[in-house]
Parts: C-alpha cells; structure tokens; sequence
C-alpha cells in the first residue's frame, strides 16, 4: 500500500524524485499538479484514496526572506492559508528530516505563504512577508495543507528558493505550463517574441530555477524515498 503521497507543480520537480521508477515497490506516490491549486487539491485527494498515510509538498518556491538565495531550502513548519490560518507540518516528520539535512543543506524552517495565483514581483512579495513573517511562497502548498488537515494525516512542506525576494517573473511565463507540468513549447516561443525585453529575465530565471533543482535532487537522493515518515 501507498504510504507517501508526494505533490508537486512541474514535471522538473517530480523528476528530482529519482526514485520514481521504483516508487510503487517503495511505498510512494508522486502526483504533478501543472502549477495549479485546484489540481494540487485533487491530487492530493486521489493520493489519500490511493492509501496514502501522509502527504508532502515538495518543489520550488519564490522567495519572500530577503536573505534568501536561489537554491535556499525551506523546510516550513507551517502553511500560512489564503484565510490567514497557519496549519502546522508534523513536527516529528520535520525534525527527522531536519536532523538528517541540516548538516549538509542548511534548512531553513519558517512559514510558507500559500498562494492560489503566481507571485510575481518584489511588491506583492513585500507585501506577503509583511503580512505573514514567511520565508517563501508557492502555489501547491496550500492546497495540500487543507486536504492534510481535513483527514487528519500528517504532511510536510520541502520547497527550494527560485526566484528571490528582488527577482520576479514576468506575467505571461506562469500561463506557459501545461497540466502535466511541463512547459507548453509553443507558448514558450510565442511568449518570448511577444516580449523580447523579458529574456535576461528568463535567462536569470533559468540559472536559478536549476540551482533550486539541484537542491532538490541533493533533498531526494539523502532523505530516501518515504523522506522519514514515519520514523
């Protein structure tokens, strides 16, 4: 049977998770949302109708701590929701996981703000950390929060820093993913031609995208497949 039932919102963060070929034989379940919190809730959903016995939050995340840099990790010890509640993530799962990456990755634990649409720029970033104290925002997070918490399973939240608190991206590059979570090509090109100015931005965005990544191939790779549920 299922025992972690893992979301993300891009493929490239589920394929940090080199585990998955295996993962039916090892007790996990790795569903990719495409970026978006209504699928993030179903899948977090379907994953606890497929048995699972605790549910993790696991990818990239923009940034609210100035001090933060790309490839940060965050390791929240709550979600803070769209109605200003702050689930809390399981404290033992936390501190298991902690032990075991802090020594190499240096985690940092804080809130992380759940957001039903992309953050874009340091404004609105400004705004949430003032609001909340948050290290970092994400959009999948919340969602498996709520359902965690409906049923009364414990979940976690490991999300690495790509875009920084001064680093933004531009509006129309979040409408580029497509469900599975892979980037529409199409979209990609039409994008950059209909904005030329925005590609020293992509091009910054993708150096700290792949930071982020690595962080959270180094996050798989340590902790192992079930990432200490469970003890």
């Amino acid at each position: 049977m299922t025992r972690l039932g893992i979301v993300t919102g891009l493929a490239s963060e589920a394929d940090c998770l080199e585990f998955q070929s295996e993962s039916a034989a090892k007790g996990v379940r790795v569903l990719c949302a495409g970026a978006d919190p209504g699928r993030a809730e179903d899948a977090a959903r379907k994953l606890i109708a497929e048995g699972c016995a605790g549910l993790m939050s696991f990818g990239m995340a923009g940034g609210l701590d100035p001090a933060l840099d790309a490839g940060a990790l965050v390791v929240a010890d709550c979600v803070v929701m769209p109605d200003g509640s702050r689930p809390e993530t399981d404290l033992g799962w936390r501190h298991r996981l902690l032990e075991e990456l802090g020594p190499v990755l240096g985690p940092v634990t804080g809130g992380l703000v759940g957001s039903d649409g992309a953050v874009l720029d340091e404004r609105r970033k400004k705004t949430l950390r003032a609001a909340s104290g948050a290290a970092a925002v994400d959009m999948e997070s919340h969602a498996v929060a709520r359902v965690a918490v409906e049923s009364a399973i414990p979940f976690l939240v490991v999300r690495a820093v790509s875009d920084t608190f001064r680093h933004g991206i531009p509006a129309w590059v979040p409408r580029t993913i497509q469900p599975d979570g892979h980037p529409g090509w199409s979209a990609v090109v039409s994008g950059v031609l209909a904005h030329p100015r925005d590609v020293p931005t992509l091009v910054r965005l993708r150096t700290t995208s792949r930071k982020a990544l690595a962080t959270l191939r180094r996050v798989a790779l340590r902790a192992g497949p079930l990432f200490f549920l469970g003890g």
